[in-house]
């Protein structure tokens, strides 16, 4: 394949090309069902040089006993941030778990769910998120528990 872009043009786009069959046409006779193919190819283009990568943690809090994180994308290209959350007292760490993500578009948010199970969170805990989605530095964001 082959794009071509106006020169103006900034950042990255996001598509999905869908090629369809068709079933024979039979004069004779109608059947009841008919079946035609359809596949869809995910398309990226990037244009060279004019790629910004940009995101901040919007958000992070608990709630019904899960931890949820708001990931936004400011830049102008997709991004697939890879997330590190655990949580410490005092200084032992009493969970972690991450979470590898799938396509994040441009100008987008992502919620991000982390269940503590049976876990009780307590005052002066801290909930650390790293979150690395390609930029030039790696997000962090620390929420104490104050209750």
């Amino acid at each position: 394949m082959t794009f071509d872009v106006p020169p103006e043009t900034e950042g990255s786009f996001w598509s999905v090309i869908f090629i369809e069959g068709k079933p024979p046409e039979r004069e004779e006779w109608t059947p009841l069902l008919q079946l035609a193919g359809r596949i869809g190819i995910s398309t990226y283009v990037e244009i060279a040089g004019t790629v910004m990568r940009q995101a901040t943690i919007k958000d992070m809090k608990v709630e019904d006993n899960s931890v949820i994180v708001e990931f936004y994308n400011e830049g102008n290209h997709w991004v697939r941030p890879g997330i590190k959350l655990w949580i410490s007292r005092g200084k032992e760490k009493i969970y972690s778990d991450s979470v590898k993500t799938s396509l994040v578009l441009p100008e987008s948010r992502r919620y991000y769910k982390f269940n503590l199970d049976d876990l009780e969170l307590h005052s002066g805990d801290s909930i650390i998120t790293q979150i690395d989605y390609g930029g030039e530095k790696i997000l962090l964001g620390i929420k104490d528990i104050k209750y």
